[in-house]
């Protein structure tokens, strides 16, 4: 009875812990969604060493990470590429002029850990269950595919969690002429 109270304090504790956001989180993904205005000047901070993916004219769509952003140009080691005849993978200057609107893409945050524990704590729950039933397949089974894949799916559904995209905008610097597309 007593196995039974701590499996199931356990399993309830690993399902609600991923569904927990802080109220920074929470903040974030209520404005997910919504394009933020730019100017050229003010992408260094926030591109460099960041992972983007930009729609180019043409229908061509790259992604990548920006290794620097110059007055002219922003260069960026292209990892996907929709045309790899046009923007072949690797490392590329891109024109300022070809660059409208771009997304930043950010897979920071602790659910990737939480959810690689608590998919772990899933597995060696299936152990105790194995063990109370008296079935050694059940817990060799859960020994050697239940933490594993528990771990593997809770990292990749915590990473999914993490995923943030922000919509960038550029907006015309001072002086620079709006043309038509």
């Amino acid at each position: 009875m007593m196995w039974r109270r701590i499996c199931a304090t356990l399993l309830t504790a690993a399902l609600l812990t991923p569904q927990a956001l802080t109220a920074e989180q929470a903040g974030a993904a209520a404005g997910q969604g919504q394009p933020r205005g730019l100017f050229w000047s003010e992408l260094k901070p926030l591109l460099v060493d960041k992972r983007v993916a930009i729609p180019l004219p043409g229908g061509v769509r790259i992604e990548g990470r920006v290794l620097a952003v110059r007055t002219g140009e922003l260069i960026m080691d292209v990892r996907k590429t929709s045309n790899r005849s046009v923007y072949p993978k690797g490392q590329h200057a891109i024109p300022r002029a070809a660059v409208t609107s771009l997304r930043v893409i950010t897979t920071e945050g602790p659910m990737k850990l939480l959810g690689g524990f608590a998919g772990a704590v899933g597995g060696i729950m299936l152990i105790f269950l194995g063990v109370y039933h008296e079935s050694a397949t059940l817990a060799l089974l859960a020994l050697l595919l239940g933490i594993p894949v528990g771990a593997w799916g809770g990292y990749h559904a915590g990473k999914a969690a993490d995923r943030e995209v922000t919509e960038i905008l550029l907006l015309p610097d001072a002086g620079e002429r709006l043309t038509a597309p």
